[in-house]
Parts: structure tokens; C-alpha cells; sequence
């Protein structure tokens, strides 16, 4: 789990069952993004003044 918090004093946080690229899932267990990768996604959103929550789910219409 990685917790934080954007420019408005949201709290949000992401889960994955994978640290790192080598960990192994378990029986059942979905493949997912590892949560270092997120974290550094986020992180670098951050520095570059996006809002990572907001342009996951925006749109073009």
C-alpha cells in the first residue's frame, strides 16, 4: 500500500500485490502494476504538477 496526499489535502492510497517486478503472485491473486512503479508514477506526477486521480479518469468528448 502507498499512501498520499495531492495539492488539495486529499488523501488517497494504491494497492498492489506485487512490490517489485520479481515478486510472485499467490494462487488467486490478480496480476497487477507493480506498487514501486505506481509509487514513482506518482510521485513524478506530483513534481510535475499533475493531478494524477484527476487525469486517471478524464475524458475526451
Amino acid at each position: 500500500m502507498f499512501r498520499y496526499m495531492n495539492s488539495t489535502g486529499e488523501r488517497y492510497a494504491v494497492y498492489s500485490w506485487k512490490l517489485v517486478n520479481t515478486d510472485k503472485l499467490k494462487e488467486g491473486q490478480r496480476d497487477s502494476q507493480e506498487l514501486r512503479d505506481m509509487e514513482k508514477h506518482i510521485l513524478k506526477d506530483f513534481d510535475d504538477s499533475i493531478k494524477t486521480r484527476d487525469a486517471e479518469h478524464t475524458t475526451v468528448g
